[in-house]
């Protein structure tokens, strides 16, 4: 209900838009000017992405072409990504971890991506013991949730399958990432 009135207090009309269902629409900017284009490929707008809002208010960050490389063969590089890894591809494309290390990072570097529709600890279980994975990016929650299932299921260790690297951020989970240690068998935790 929240969404429709805001949508008319901004003067959006609802409209159908197959299967992507009722969505409301508001009105141009006729005085909006549109950010120029620049000549070389590498420069010109690829994303627009949103901050958190960490530091203040989200904001909107324009990601050239040559940013989400960067960011990707860096990332790639630093955690030795090769066409021998499969990466777990459950955080969300639509943010810059995702698109850019996972999606992007993945195909530069000519690995595989195994897609999770959304987490499921027991899905992280089957893709690390039994498909392969060798690579894992994650919030705490993942791996919170994952030692829970664990729990749960009544197992203490997880088979390590190919799973080589780990990376969350995490400032004060230590426990957890010791927990993450024994369970995983990893090699390397990298600390953000």
């Amino acid at each position: 209900m929240a969404a429709a009135e805001h949508a008319a207090r901004h003067g959006a009309e609802a409209t159908s838009l197959g299967q992507v269902g009722r969505l409301a629409v508001g009105p141009l900017n006729a005085a909006a000017t549109p950010e120029p284009a620049q000549a070389e490929g590498a420069h010109q707008v690829a994303a627009l992405m949103y901050t958190s809002g960490t530091t203040g208010n989200p904001k909107g960050v324009m990601l050239t072409h040559q940013n989400l490389l960067y960011n990707a063969a860096v990332s790639g590089r630093m955690r030795r990504i090769s066409s021998d890894d499969r990466l777990y591809g459950v955080l969300p494309m639509s943010h810059i971890v995702g698109l850019s290390n996972i999606l992007i990072g993945a195909l530069m570097f000519g690995a595989s991506i195994q897609v999770a529709p959304r987490y499921a600890p027991e899905d992280l279980e089957r893709a690390l013991v039994e498909d392969g994975v060798s690579v894992l990016y994650g919030v705490p929650a993942t791996y919170q949730r994952l030692l829970e299932h664990m729990k749960a299921t009544g197992k203490t260790k997880l088979a390590r399958g190919r799973l080589r690297y780990i990376m969350a951020r995490l400032r004060r989970l230590c426990r957890l990432a010791y927990q993450i240690q024994e369970i995983g068998g990893q090699q390397q935790f990298q600390r953000m």
